[in-house]
């Protein structure tokens, strides 16, 4: 078993996000938040302990923070803002957290980039009306230089040298993605030639040592293997969604992460023998990314009671856990019928959940995402006041085949709804039959549109919805929305009005045809969201307040000055707000 861990910091985060190693596996950095506060937090290893550090600064951070760690154990900072982007470098020296401001680039999109090359700290690529890649220098007194300027338009960033000059990236090539080869000592971009000239897709990890390459296409098919002295090669089906984690030193063993229904997998396949072995893991999650060492694979593991922290497998397959403690209600699966068949739901609340005083019925965003056995501080502060939570995984969620995932292309509101609706039934029908209250529904992002959809057409079925970052319909959205996500709308198809009875499903339309029905409607919104913009929100609530409801009394609507997306578990929002929407659902105080 591994050495016990260390921290330097009195405060344990709840929350941890974004984490991301540097080339050599021996220092991580993310963020970390607790009690509406967020900081970068750096990760040290030696062998096989483990050192955490806090490192707050006075600009606050954001969701859209980019840490990145040093091969010297610095952390790049990227914070986006109204006048570009604002590169900084932190230190902790002294007893104290320095920070150093190395620059702003003015672009609309940049992401930073770790560096394998000890001379310099990272690399950062803009785009704007092109692309350029930075060449952030080491040194006494760091400096950032443009490296070189494109005109062609390129995604993803994979190191394929240790000398950072040769980067894996994918260019789009009669309506596909292809992998490319950027030198950024020249500025060539040119196919990649270690693999055939008809491999389509991205690489998304390579080895440096092996030269090996995991690539992945769009439509998130079975990983391939390709490499320069290997033909391409499909891994061996796993069963999930799989992405790969990290190359075992000397890159003939990577390690893959596969999302089976509500629980993470972890698997090595070897190269060599063409063989897949099973790592053994506690129930929960992996979140994020990995870094594999002489002393083992590392990588951001959560569990239901267990807040995010950084598991160690060693070679000899030991288990270490290290920066959290074990807190809140534990978690199980169950399986429900839904309307188009069973539905797997992680339940708070023990075997006999749906006796407890209050139950919330809890529906996750995406709509390509999933309810997971990792810990989920909402659902969890909602179990401490004994409320049973019952969140499913219905029709559209990730992690259970491509036919469940997307059936919900070209009818949003429609299969997934159904499933809702048979769930609540059911819940409704055993709780009438002891006495209790109906169950209250809380949706975040599309599930907080999927929410308002099942409070809208059976309000008779809930004791209240409570909505965070919801949207209209899609093609209100698709109007006000940025680039990003009304990429998205498109591709899953998210215009089209559904051929049934109920025909749109548009909010404002749902509530504008039905008188008020005493249902309680709490919204909540970050001004400074931009996946789903807050005018979303505040149109909702003109379409309420005209078709009867009484702000007040049956709605209530906070908008969070400086949340993002997620406010209620990013930070952003103050405490009383927390505590106010999870009262409303729980019907305590």
């Amino acid at each position: 078993m591994s050495a016990p861990a260390t921290g330097t910091q009195t405060t344990r985060p709840t929350l941890r996000t974004s984490i991301r190693f540097s080339a050599d596996g021996r220092f991580a950095a993310g963020l970390a938040g607790c009690d509406g506060r967020m900081w970068v937090e750096l990760w040290s290893f030696d062998g096989s302990s483990a050192q955490w550090r806090a490192l707050p600064s006075d600009a606050g951070e954001t969701l859209r923070t980019q840490p990145v760690p040093t091969l010297d154990g610095r952390v790049l900072v990227l914070r986006p803002g109204p006048g570009g982007h604002r590169l900084t470098l932190l230190q902790h020296t002294g007893g104290a957290v320095e920070e150093r401001l190395l620059g702003t680039v003015a672009t609309r999109g940049a992401r930073l980039l770790a560096s394998p090359d000890p001379g310099l700290l990272g690399w950062l690529v803009t785009a704007g009306d092109s692309m350029s890649v930075w060449r952030i220098e080491a040194g006494g007194d760091p400096t950032v230089a443009e490296a070189l300027r494109s005109s062609e338009r390129f995604g993803g960033g994979t190191w394929l040298d240790r000398a950072g000059r040769l980067l894996s990236v994918s260019r789009r090539v009669g309506g596909r993605a292809v992998p490319a080869v950027l030198d950024l000592a020249t500025g060539d971009l040119v196919p990649d030639p270690a693999l055939p000239g008809s491999t389509a897709g991205e690489v998304v990890l390579a080895s440096t040592d092996s030269g090996l390459r995991v690539l992945v296409s769009r439509a998130g098919a079975e990983l391939t293997l390709a490499g320069p002295d290997l033909t391409v090669r499909r891994i061996p089906g796993l069963g999930g969604e799989v992405r790969p984690l990290a190359f075992a030193p000397g890159g003939r063993r990577v390690a893959l992460h596969a999302a089976v229904g509500a629980r993470s997998e972890v698997v090595v396949y070897d190269v060599d023998t063409d063989r897949v072995s099973r790592l053994h893991l506690p129930e929960g999650v992996v979140r994020g990314q990995a870094g594999w060492t002489a002393a083992g694979l590392r990588f951001p593991f959560s569990a239901p009671t267990l807040p995010t922290g950084m598991a160690l497998v060693e070679e000899n397959g030991g288990w270490a856990f290290n920066g959290s403690e074990r807190v809140g209600v534990e978690a199980h699966t169950e399986w429900l019928d839904g309307a188009g068949g069973p539905v797997e739901a992680v339940v708070h609340g023990g075997a006999g959940w749906w006796r407890r005083p209050r139950v919330v019925i809890a529906l996750h965003g995406g709509p390509q995402a999933h309810w997971d056995l990792g810990h989920q501080p909402f659902l969890q502060r909602l179990a401490a006041t004994g409320a049973g939570v019952l969140a499913p995984n219905q029709r559209g969620s990730t992690g259970y085949g491509r036919a469940h995932r997307d059936v919900l292309n070209g009818c949003w509101g429609v299969p997934d709804l159904a499933d809702v609706l048979r769930i609540a039934d059911e819940v409704a029908r055993r709780r009438a039959a002891l006495g209790l209250a109906p169950p209250a529904l809380f949706g975040t992002s599309y599930g907080a549109y999927l929410a308002l959809l099942a409070a809208g057409l059976r309000p008779q079925l809930w004791s209240g919805c409570l909505a965070v970052a919801p949207f209209l319909s899609g093609p209100h959205l698709h109007r006000e929305a940025l680039p990003p996500t009304r990429a998205l709308l498109e591709r899953l198809d998210a215009l089209r009005e559904p051929p049934d009875e109920i025909g749109a499903r548009d909010l404002a339309r749902v509530f504008a045809a039905r008188p008020p029905s005493g249902l309680p409607l709490f919204l909540v919104h970050g001004r400074r969201d931009e996946v789903i913009p807050v005018g979303q929100s505040r149109e909702l609530r003109e379409v309420l307040l005209r078709a009867g409801w009484t702000e007040g009394r049956d709605l209530f609507c906070h908008e969070v000055p400086l949340g993002g997306h997620s406010p209620l578990d990013d930070g952003t929002a103050e405490a009383a707000l927390v505590d106010a929407a999870a009262g409303f659902l729980t019907g305590t105080p």
